[in-house]
């Protein structure tokens, strides 16, 4: 377990299904995360978190609550390379607990694991342009943006921008 003030990062248990399936079936947070979401009754997001804890190039974990160890949102890095030591990386907070400071204290979580523990060197990754919140966070918590991906992201009959960022560890 990684603790950053009042926030914990831990392996997924069966009491988070309720939480994550809160997440998956908010279709508004999945359109900001640019996913694809196509089940959401209990079996198919429990498959879902099967198949993310097993994959051998992905870190998934809980965001949780370091007193009452209740289920805050999950964060991941995916596509791990090991030879340049990096990955993408990707995070869901409830809804109700957004604009607390859980998903700054859970990234800054991220980073020393992936520093420390998967001795990673850098994290990528990419957001909705017009997803302001994130942006925001992602830039105060020291991520730079390297790149731009013009329409790439369908939504609706459009197509929206990407913001691509990194993160020296």
């Amino acid at each position: 377990m990684i603790v950053v003030n009042s926030v914990a990062l831990r392996q997924p248990r069966s009491d988070d299904l309720a939480g994550f399936c809160k997440i998956r079936r908010d279709r508004e947070m999945q359109d900001q995360l640019m996913a694809v979401v196509q089940d959401t009754d209990e079996n198919a997001v429990a498959d879902w978190i099967a198949r993310k804890a097993s994959s051998k190039d992905l870190t998934f974990l809980v965001v949780s609550d370091t007193a009452s160890e209740q289920f805050l949102g999950y964060v991941q890095i995916s596509s791990i390379h090991r030879e340049s030591s990096s990955g993408y990386v990707g995070i869901a907070i409830l809804k109700e607990k957004r604009a607390l400071g859980i998903g700054y204290k859970a990234l800054a979580a991220l980073h020393s694991y992936a520093k420390l523990k998967l001795r990673l060197f850098k994290l990528i990754l990419l957001v909705r342009a017009d997803n302001l919140p994130a942006n925001k966070l992602y830039t105060n918590i020291g991520y730079r943006r390297v790149g731009f991906l013009e329409k790439h992201y369908p939504r609706d009959n459009s197509r929206v921008d990407v913001f691509v960022y990194e993160c020296i560890l």
